[in-house]
């Protein structure tokens, strides 16, 4: 008698097939992923650069309406503007994270203003340089080109902080240090 063989199909995959399958899985998984995180790399270079737009136009309205005040003073040469005082640089600064809706732990910056004397501006207290840092990546804004760099936005860059500040030009005009809520005490 011969022996019978079952005539039932076993259901399911052999170990080879399952293993054919991971293993495409694993070098698709291999190609996309890189392009996935450069995307992702990319949507957090434009955030920075939409939260430091933010951070330019509310300090280019504070750095106006002081103008229009007379908080802004020239230095003694009529050169340049002076660093406003303690009161008037927080009240600033305090301004311009409320415009731009952003706070003093999430983010970084400095605005440089032009000069009233410089050549091919129109408009008087205009923000000439603005460094940002989200503490994630550093950009900076500029609306004149320098020899390294083009007028308008630079590339972000990864960086926790910004850098120091090596301007021959006495420093910024207003920080984000400016503004210091658990220290500051008017009329004290």
């Amino acid at each position: 008698m011969k022996a019978s063989r079952s005539s039932k199909k076993t259901s399911g995959f052999t170990l080879v097939e399952l293993i054919v399958v991971l293993v495409i899985l694993a070098t698709l998984a291999a190609l996309l992923v890189p392009s996935l995180t450069g995307y992702i790399d990319k949507a957090r270079q434009n955030a920075v650069i939409a939260k430091a737009r933010a951070v330019l136009v509310a300090s280019q309205a504070v750095v106006t309406e002081a103008y229009a005040d007379g908080k802004l003073v020239l230095d003694k040469n009529g050169v340049g503007y002076d660093k406003p005082n303690e009161h008037i640089a927080h009240a600033m600064a305090k301004e311009i994270m409320a415009l731009a809706e952003i706070t003093e732990d999430e983010c970084e910056w400095r605005i440089y203003i032009a000069s009233p004397n410089e050549e091919g501006l129109a408009a008087l207290a205009t923000i000439l340089q603005l460094d940002y840092c989200d503490k994630n990546y550093r950009v900076t804004y500029r609306l004149i080109g320098i020899e390294d760099e083009p007028a308008g936005w630079g590339q972000p860059v990864p960086s926790e902080h910004l850098e120091d500040d090596n301007s021959p030009d006495g420093g910024p005009f207003l920080t984000w240090k400016d503004y210091t809520p658990g220290s500051y005490h008017p009329g004290s």
